[in-house]
């Protein structure tokens, strides 16, 4: 069996479940960002960017992949 890597790609659409009771919301994933001195993934949630710690994520479901003639063919993130 093949490696393959597994990558969450800017514009995917997806349900982020997260680990404060009974709290979850459907977003799409813009990037990483730093908050805190922690690791943050990026989401736009109606036009409002959240940035959540990825020590409080229990897990994402992938709902829409992104368009792939829309994406660069290397995608570079970077985060301070």
């Amino acid at each position: 069996m093949e490696n393959k890597e597994i990558i969450l790609k800017p514009e995917t659409k997806c349900h982020v479940e997260l680990s404060i009771e009974d709290s979850g919301f459907d977003a799409v994933f813009k990037g990483y960002s730093s908050l805190c001195g922690e690791v943050a993934m990026v989401f736009d949630c109606d036009g409002k960017l959240r940035f959540v710690p990825i020590t409080q994520i229990v897990y994402i479901d992938q709902t829409e992949a992104p368009c792939s003639e829309d994406q660069p063919k290397k995608i570079d993130i970077y985060y301070r």
